[in-house]
C-alpha cells in the first residue's frame, strides 16, 4: 500500500474544507455555484478515503495492532461509519442549491460542525494510523 497516497488524502481533504471554510465567510448567493461544486468533491474524495481505509488501511492495521490497541482500531471504524452516514445525511439535505439558499443559516452551521468533525477524525488518523502504517513500512 502507498502510505504517501494515504497521507496525501488528509491533505487533499483539509485543502478542500479550508476552501468551503472561506467560501461560508463570504456571500453565499455569491459563490454558490462553486460552493456546490467543492462540497461535490470534499464527498467524493471523502468516498475515495473512506473505501480506501475500509478495504486497505483498517484490515492492515487491524493485523498489526496488540490486543490493547485494538480498541483503537475498532473506535476508529465506529467513527469513520459515524462520519460516512453524516455525510450522507448531509448531501441529501444540501445537495441543490436552492435549498442551501433557502435555509442558509443552518447549512453555515452544520457545515462548520461537519467540517470541524472532519479536521478532528483527520487529524486523529494523522497520529494514530499513519505512525502504525509508517512503523509497519520501515
Amino acid at each position: 500500500m502507498d502510505i504517501e497516497f494515504y497521507k496525501n488524502q488528509h491533505i487533499e481533504i483539509l485543502n478542500r474544507l479550508n476552501e468551503i471554510e472561506s467560501r461560508l465567510e463570504s456571500e453565499i448567493s455569491e459563490c454558490i455555484e462553486i460552493l456546490s461544486h467543492e462540497l461535490a468533491g470534499l464527498s467524493a474524495r471523502l468516498n475515495l478515503h473512506r473505501n480506501m481505509e475500509e478495504n486497505l488501511v483498517f484490515p492492515r492495521v487491524k493485523d498489526l495492532l496488540s490486543n490493547a490497541e485494538r480498541s483503537f482500531h475498532e473506535e476508529s471504524l465506529r467513527k469513520a461509519t459515524n462520519l460516512k452516514i453524516a455525510m450522507k445525511e448531509y448531501n441529501s439535505r444540501w445537495s441543490l442549491p436552492s435549498a442551501i439558499l433557502q435555509r442558509e443559516s443552518e447549512f453555515r452551521k452544520e457545515t462548520r460542525w461537519l467540517i470541524l468533525s472532519i479536521r478532528r477524525l483527520v487529524k486523529k488518523e494523522e497520529t494514530e494510523i499513519d505512525s502504525v502504517l509508517e512503523k509497519e513500512s520501515n
